[in-house]
């Protein structure tokens, strides 16, 4: 059974976002590329390297586990000046939760922050970097009493929240520090490019981003919202990427809902359709497919079914949707059946018509009206089941990849360096497949190269200039007034609305 000081081990290894209170010596911080398993499932490890130890965020830690047995909040206690921890609590993730790191090498400042677990100070090691608190895994466990490890052959931290701490010398290379890259060998790295050229006949903006190890890209929206829009300016200002252009289509005149499938940081925000779309994966393969995907999911009686949609409005009688926190607090239907699920668990399964309120830690799998029968349903979702999911991808590119960041729109205009504009244009709005209008693309080389556009042309026109500029594949996104492209601190292309999705893309 798990002692209630395990919860904590796992949490406090990751980062506090609390500013700390006095500071001593300062030390160099490099990012890690440490990877990491928590009870056997592999999570993100974004942490710090300093002094041959791995250090990371706390509150990055709670969000992991919200929603598991070991589930814990973090606050910070202003009347006394102190990080609290609560065992079994839930957490409500922040939007500064579990983003990737960006900035390659830091300087760490060494922190007095008090932390209390169950009433007690804790004695930690505690390194203040870019205002958040990063903390020892090892210190930590061997405070909480929860089992560390690490995998030479993997090069991975392993941690089990049901086992005890171990000390270094009971278990080989349990020293869980990350590996150090030899001082001979540097990582490659490479800049962003901004020319403005007349190719074609046309004026093009072009961003030439290098496929090197310190380029990374970020898919964020307006408003951190499912509906939400917002000032390109106000997005730059928020996240300060280094570029920018924006994404995916969107109903810019009632909903603002964005059009295509996205995925942000490793979660499929949306899903829907079959747009082409941009896309970056964990192992850094970018490229332009079809982002036709599914959602497999299978109940702990080992019954399989698959989801269609996700956190769009269920306008499909015949569909299968999932609808998470992020969509709202609930959606309205017609008809069919609610399937709610609160940590990853069937609680309850309920005819449904109108307002369907959405858990918080949790989601709802909702089947149309002429989706499925009594029958199934029955024979499927049982409260008390569990249920796991997998996203599957159609594209032959993606399988066996963790998509980390996807933006969709389309026409899709090069496939294997051949130009197929016109194959793919319909389906879309005239104005989009046809007119002479502001248009935005993104396309890939064959040495992963990518390059970013912004021009006044036809999609025809479109696909032929970045087939000229070398691009193997590549995909018209949002235009008109929705077209806008960011380069170190200047706006090239200023859009005429606020934006729903844009991608980012970083250089450190």
């Amino acid at each position: 059974m798990k002692k209630s000081n395990v919860i904590f081990i796992i949490l406090l290894a990751l980062l506090i976002l609390i500013p700390s209170e006095a500071y001593a010596r300062e030390v160099p911080a490099s990012k890690t590329s440490q990877s990491m398993t928590l009870d056997g499932k592999a999570v993100d490890a974004n942490a710090y390297l300093i002094e041959d130890n791995n250090y990371f965020k706390l509150r990055d830690i709670a969000a992991l586990l919200k929603d598991t047995e070991a589930k814990f909040n973090v606050y910070y206690d202003k009347d006394a000046n102190s990080v609290v921890i609560e065992n079994n609590k839930t957490y409500k993730v922040l939007d500064t939760d579990l983003v990737p790191i960006t900035v390659q090498k830091a300087k760490a400042i060494t922190s007095l922050q008090k932390i209390i677990l169950d009433g007690q100070v804790l004695d930690l090691t505690v390194y203040s970097i870019n205002d958040n608190n990063y903390f020892k895994l090892r210190d930590l466990a061997k405070a909480l009493k929860f089992g560390v490890d690490y995998n030479a052959e993997k090069e991975e931290i392993v941690v089990l929240s049901n086992e005890d701490y171990k000390e270094v010398e009971e278990v080989e290379e349990v020293e869980v520090k990350a590996k150090k890259e030899p001082e001979e060998v540097s990582t490659s790295k490479g800049t962003i490019t901004y020319s403005n050229e007349k190719v074609l006949g046309l004026n093009l903006n072009i961003l030439t981003i290098p496929n090197t190890d310190n380029i990374d890209f970020k898919v964020v929206r307006g408003k951190d919202s499912i509906s939400g829009t917002e000032a390109f300016s106000s997005l730059i200002g928020r996240f300060n990427p280094k570029a920018a252009v924006n994404g995916n289509f969107f109903d810019a005149y009632k909903t603002m809902v964005p059009y295509g499938s996205i995925i942000s940081n490793y979660e499929l925000l949306k899903l829907i359709g079959n747009d082409p779309g941009f896309y970056v994966t964990e192992s850094g393969k970018r490229g332009v497919v079809d982002s036709a995907m599914t959602i497999s999911a299978t109940t702990s009686a080992g019954k399989s079914f698959s989801i269609w949609y996700k956190n769009t409005p269920a306008n499909d009688s015949t569909g299968i949707y999932e609808f998470s926190p992020y969509y709202g607090e609930a959606v309205n239907v017609k008809g069919g059946h609610a399937v709610i699920v609160k940590n990853n668990q069937i609680t309850a399964v309920e005819k449904v018509d109108g307002k369907v309120l959405i858990p918080s830690d949790g989601y709802i799998i909702y089947l149309g009206p002429d989706a499925v029968d009594e029958t199934y349903i029955s024979n499927m979702f049982q409260p008390g089941l569990s249920i796991s999911k997998e996203l599957s991808f159609k594209a032959p590119e993606l399988k066996g990849e963790r998509v980390k960041e996807m933006v969709c729109a389309g026409p899709i205009l090069l496939k294997d360096g051949v130009d197929v504009s016109a194959a793919n244009k319909g389906g879309y709005e005239g104005k989009i497949s046809n007119q002479n209008a502001q248009r935005s693309a993104i396309g890939v080389t064959k040495d992963g190269t990518v390059k970013i556009v912004t021009t006044k042309a036809t999609t025809a026109n479109l696909a032929k200039v970045m087939k000229a500029i070398g691009c193997e594949s590549a995909t018209n996104l949002d235009g008109g007034a929705s077209s806008a492209l960011y380069f170190n601190g200047k706006t090239l292309t200023n859009p005429g609305r606020k934006l729903s999705t844009l991608l980012l893309i970083y250089e450190n």
